[in-house]
């Protein structure tokens, strides 16, 4: 009895960490983006565009990167750079921008329907990137190919944007390349988080429950992660999609849909839920 009165009184009078709680109060909501800002073509809700803006202009220290995974047309890359400029507590100025620039075919429709072009699956669309962002181009260092090519070999990180993990092949890798680097402070945004599918997200996040803490979302699409301490090998390899069984996998959705503050936020979650069924059930049958 003692020891739960002890742990509860540990619990309210722990010290709290500020710049967590600065993040959870969303401050980005009621802040601006420049009106000189280029109203580039996005996939991202405006929340996120001010998220991103907020988090190198307000939040970022310069103790470590600022990775972004997945750029498309570089709205994501253009609202992190804004926000670099703007920033007068850091001297060191570099964004490192990672993409493929070959559209899948649902990149390809959206481009065909939003600009007129003929573009198949394949396309690449690395072009139209540079032209959107090229009054940043001093600031940012883009890597074009596959994610899983790639290594990183630029110290600790920051701020990691996630939003390639469109396969959980994909997400095994970035976890075990990338997530090594995060130290206690940094921030893990998942774009793709509160979304239909991809559900490999969800069961990571859970995994890694006890070092990354959601503290914010921008109501559809991403997740923000504060990194409370570092993540050990031990715990990366246990995310990794052959670590865990269906069961395991089911149960670590339901907790993700669990967490969630309201309805619709459930519904899309639970939709990538019986997506990651369904994916699950087609591995077994192709084994």
């Amino acid at each position: 009895m003692f020891s739960s009165i002890f742990d509860s009184l540990n619990r309210l009078f722990k010290p709290k960490n500020p710049r967590m709680e600065l993040v959870s109060l969303r401050p980005w909501e009621n802040g601006p983006i420049p009106v000189e800002m280029p109203d580039l073509p996005s996939m991202l809700n405006f929340k996120e565009k001010k998220l991103l803006y907020w988090l190198t202009a307000e939040f970022y220290r310069g103790t470590g990167a600022i990775v972004e995974l997945g750029t498309f047309l570089g709205s994501s890359t253009a609202h992190l750079a804004e926000g670099l400029l703007a920033n007068s507590q850091v001297e060191s100025k570099m964004i490192h921008s990672y993409d493929l620039f070959a559209a899948g075919p649902f990149e390809a429709k959206w481009l065909t329907e939003r600009f007129g072009l003929s573009a198949a699956p394949g396309y690449n669309f690395r072009h139209l990137f540079s032209e959107n962002v090229e009054k940043y181009a001093d600031i940012l260092t883009v890597t074009e190919g596959d994610i899983c090519d790639s290594a990183w070999t630029g110290g600790e990180i920051e701020i990691l944007f996630v939003d390639l993990c469109k396969t959980h092949a994909i997400n095994d890798f970035v976890i075990m390349e990338y997530f090594p680097h995060l130290v206690p402070g940094s921030l893990l945004i998942q774009e793709d988080y509160i979304h239909g599918a991809l559900g490999w997200l969800h069961t990571t996040m859970e995994l890694l429950s006890s070092y990354a803490v959601p503290v914010a979302d921008t109501d559809t699409n991403s997740m923000v992660y504060y990194i409370k301490k570092p993540i050990p090998q031990s715990a990366l390899k246990r995310c990794l999609w052959d670590a865990t069984t269906f069961d395991e996998k089911m149960k670590l959705m339901d907790r993700a849909i669990e967490r969630l503050d309201t309805q619709k936020k459930r519904e899309m979650v639970t939709a990538a839920k019986n997506q990651l069924v369904n994916i699950c059930r087609r591995e077994k049958l192709a084994a």
